[in-house]
């Protein structure tokens, strides 16, 4: 749990939210104007750490392009080359066109649903599952970094 403090550091009145990431590891937030909106961010983070869906602010910055490049070369290393041809196709044609260029933060669930609808009409089942394997899911994604992030696009 987190907690909520007046933030003495500047000269205007704001709130500063203390709180523990998913990983152990503790760290702030601040800038909030009321303390209303302090708690508010204090509970939806709680929430989403509860729910598995919590993004931090660093890694919901990282574009889909990025994470997909991650995916593809692990990806390659899983899977044999029959596989790897598919999947890198369906990356290439259908997925990196589409949210290449977006950060993982700004993509609602509602918009890749509304994407998988619209691909579902237009190409095969096969096609689209081979699609919907290459967005990132409710699981932990290598990062460029080494380490790992919890992203959550598709379930």
């Amino acid at each position: 749990m987190g907690s909520v403090h007046r933030d003495t550091r500047t000269k205007k009145p704001s709130w500063r939210v203390a709180y523990t990431k998913p990983d152990g590891r503790g760290t702030t937030k601040s800038g909030f104007r009321t303390r209303r909106e302090a708690e508010a961010f204090l509970a939806t983070t709680e929430v989403s750490k509860l729910q598995g869906s919590y993004i931090a602010p660093s890694d919901a910055r990282v574009t889909i392009a990025t994470l997909g490049e991650a995916w593809l070369a692990a990806h390659r290393a899983a899977v044999k080359d029959s596989t790897y041809r598919s999947d890198e196709s369906a990356w290439r044609i259908h997925v990196k066109p589409q949210w290449a260029t977006r950060a993982v933060g700004s993509i609602r669930h509602t918009e890749v649903a509304t994407w998988i609808a619209e691909l579902s009409n237009a190409k095969s089942a096969t096609t689209v599952n081979g699609c919907t394997a290459c967005l990132p899911r409710s699981s932990t994604a290598p990062c460029a970094t080494g380490g790992s992030r919890r992203i959550l696009l598709v379930t």
